[in-house]
């Protein structure tokens, strides 16, 4: 059995941002003919033990959580930076994620499952998306199911994921990366004097 993340928030806002598409690749896979049996925040799905979290978590709790799964899926439409799937890849998980925007600065096809998308206009009944030209990725549901599958059949093919995600989001993320970075930008910083 592999667990997983589902990366998402209750919020109105956030659940449009991120909801969505995870919630379909979750009925693709489990429930196809409609949700599961519901017990509170816990639904069984063929012995599978799922656990809708409605709480914010401290930092500490989210890390337990994180230690505690095998595959991060986070399909979102836009992504700033990609907090959950960076530090799941520094811990040598998987991650399922939509192939645009921010996370794209450091995930490639090497280091993660990443889902096609297609750019859309951009339906955003809160108003926070002022503009009528935006547009915002929908992920490949499709897609993200059968990765979801194939990494719960493959825990070789999780285990090099994972071990190519650490490898590259440490290098990525690395001291020595932002010392040249930097230096690029404050060409006398000296960041081994400070």
């Amino acid at each position: 059995m592999m667990n997983n993340i589902f990366e998402g928030n209750s919020g109105a806002f956030m659940m449009q941002k991120y909801g969505p598409g995870t919630i379909a690749v979750w009925n693709n896979l489990f429930w196809p003919d409609g949700l599961g049996n519901v017990y509170g925040n816990t639904v069984d799905v063929a012995g599978l033990n799922v656990v809708f979290v409605d709480e914010f978590l401290t930092r500490a709790q989210v890390y337990e959580l994180q230690a505690c799964c095998d595959v991060l899926l986070s399909l979102h439409r836009a992504e700033g930076f990609g907090l959950a799937p960076a530090e799941m890849m520094f811990m040598g998980k998987p991650v399922i994620a939509t192939g645009w925007s921010g996370n794209m600065d450091f995930m490639t096809r090497e280091n993660s499952a990443l889902v096609d998308y297609k750019l859309v206009a951009v339906q955003d009944r809160q108003g926070v998306y002022t503009m009528s030209d935006q547009r915002w990725a929908e992920p490949d549901i499709e897609q993200a199911a059968v990765w979801l599958r194939k990494l719960a059949a493959d825990p070789e093919l999780r285990r090099r994921l994972g071990m190519r995600a650490a490898k590259d989001a440490t290098e990525f993320f690395g001291i020595e990366r932002f010392r040249l970075s930097v230096a690029k930008i404050l060409p006398n910083y000296n960041a081994r004097d400070a």
